[in-house]
């Protein structure tokens, strides 16, 4: 067989594993030095990681809870227990790569997901444009480089949707979809109103067309499911003052300092609200933090922001045209992720992060797009036509993401680090060595918060526990011991202390005249 007959017989392969390793390498590249320093959700999550890891307590002293209490109002828990299997290979150390590995994976496996999925539902070369979509889509390659629990969801909505679809087919996949769509609920609490209503969706298109029967594959499926989302119930009951605390083996469900809720549209003029502020997101697309969108390629990237708004009036389309006919098509599944999300979006007044649930969606509308145009001019002009197509729209991606990866490692890299506080770890290390060294207290800037002392410094969540001072605003410390070190969190600056060690920021240096001065980046350790 010729090279260009093996070329052509597994064309479907090499593309697929192009595009893998080319995605692989934009979200693994300097992953844990860019971006440099921690954002303080994400510094949380690894604390809470490190002191499960040790001590088997989370950061508010309780055994292996289901959702942690953190800032007092909740945070997520999957991402910090799957930083724990790589902190065995650290020795029990967390470092950035740690802390962002989980994301990474997941991203990269979504990559692998959208490809398999609209394979199933359209075609192959659908398939491998939704991958090469997502691949260089700027909001999945940020959020894919640190560590924020919240941006796990779109991952597993993801997996849970594509076992599902294949599951259809080969029940036994069911199991797969039923752990995703289960785990999903502990990756971000905004989502729990819709995993419900994207399962009745599912498991109405199947009974509907017959392509889901009530059998021993299903019943698991809907068993674990239940099983996966019980603590959370219960973690909602206690939390509402239903049920008192309790512990099953190591792990606890507990009242928290804040419980969060987000609050829910109570009329139409609170609905009409979220959706102008949902439309305004989605077509300005730079609403996020400084650090979360580099403009112009907003979330999706100039191009694809063209095939998403196109592929979306396809999908409607094609769904009606469907239903004059009455003929079944799995594209229904992209259409009740959207609802789910839009649905979400009408009852809660959302951030970018907020509706993280819709992205990957609207990046399938895309493919969608893109493999419904190149297949109508391989039909309808010719095989050179199609090919032309394709190559200029790669093109035109691949540019983007050229553009757009530049900003990233340069621009962007230094915005960042400001927000991410780069330097302050090492400033709180060299800060607790002179203090080790001369017995002295440490007091340190507002903008560091606790979680990162915490982490940066290695101390004990029991030690954390036992020797720290509420401030008014509970959970957090007004001031801490930590390896026999005192910390203050917040200076006091009509009062600075010469006999005290001080981490600055560096616009606050010349307040500390007489004081040796360490730098540390955009830090200063002031002693």
């Amino acid at each position: 067989m010729t090279l260009k007959k093996t070329i052509e017989q597994h064309k479907y392969t090499i593309l697929f594993c192009l595009i893998l390793v080319f995605g692989s390498i934009l979200r693994l590249a300097q992953l844990g030095k860019v971006p440099g320093g921690y954002q303080m959700d994400e510094a949380y999550g690894a604390f809470n990681a490190y002191s499960l890891f040790h001590s088997g307590i989370d950061s508010t002293g309780h055994s292996y809870p289901v959702y942690f209490e953190s800032w007092g109002g909740g945070q997520n828990a999957l991402n910090s227990y799957l930083m724990l299997p790589f902190m065995v290979f650290t020795g029990g150390k967390i470092t950035p790569l740690v802390v962002r590995l989980p994301q990474a994976i997941v991203a990269i496996l979504s990559l692998v997901a959208v490809s398999f999925l609209m394979k199933e539902m359209v075609n192959e070369a659908a398939g491998l444009w939704a991958m090469l979509l997502l691949s260089v889509c700027p909001w999945h390659i940020m959020m894919s480089r640190w560590g924020l629990k919240s941006n796990l969801a779109p991952g597993f909505l993801l997996f849970g949707l594509t076992f599902f679809v294949y599951g259809l087919k080969k029940p036994r996949l069911l199991i797969l979809s039923a752990l995703s769509y289960g785990l999903s609920l502990y990756c971000y609490a905004t989502i729990w109103p819709i995993v419900p209503l994207l399962l009745l969706l599912e498991w109405g298109y199947g009974f509907l067309t017959k392509t889901l029967k009530i059998d021993k594959y299903f019943v698991i499926h809907v068993v674990i499911i239940g099983l996966l989302a019980l603590p959370l119930l219960a973690f909602l009951l206690v939390n509402r003052g239903i049920l008192p605390e309790f512990s099953i083996g190591p792990f606890s469900v507990y009242v928290m300092t804040d419980f969060r809720v987000n609050e829910i549209a109570s009329s139409f003029r609170d609905i009409l609200y979220n959706f102008k502020n949902l439309l305004y997101l989605l077509y300005r697309q730079d609403i996020g933090r400084p650090y979360d969108v580099i403009m112009p390629f907003g979330f999706f990237g100039i191009t694809a922001r063209v095939l998403i708004f196109l592929g979306v009036f396809l999908l409607v389309i094609r769904l009606i045209l469907a239903l004059q006919k009455r003929q079944t098509t799995l594209l229904w599944m992209i259409f009740f992720q959207l609802t789910g999300a839009l649905l979400l979006g009408l009852l809660v007044t959302v951030g970018m992060t907020q509706i993280n649930c819709i992205y990957i969606p609207l990046v399938l509308c895309g493919a969608l797009c893109v493999s419904s145009l190149t297949d109508f001019l391989g039909k309808k002009v010719n095989f050179y036509g199609k090919i032309a197509v394709s190559i200029l729209l790669a093109a035109l991606l691949l540019g983007e993401n050229v553009q757009f990866e530049k900003a990233y490692f340069t621009s962007y890299k230094e915005l960042v680090s400001a927000y991410f506080q780069e330097g302050s770890e090492e400033a709180v290390q060299k800060a607790m060595e002179i203090a080790a060294e001369s017995g002295r207290e440490i007091e340190i800037e507002d903008a560091i918060k606790y979680p990162s002392v915490l982490l940066y410094g290695e101390i004990d969540a029991a030690e954390y526990l036992a020797n720290r001072n509420l401030s008014d605003v509970p959970p957090k410390p007004k001031d801490f011991l930590g390896k026999g070190i005192r910390f203050t969190m917040g200076i006091d600056w009509e009062h600075i202390d010469r006999n005290k060690i001080y981490i600055i920021y560096y616009t606050d240096a010349e307040k500390f005249d007489g004081f040796a001065l360490l730098p540390c980046r955009d830090w200063y350790v002031a002693y």
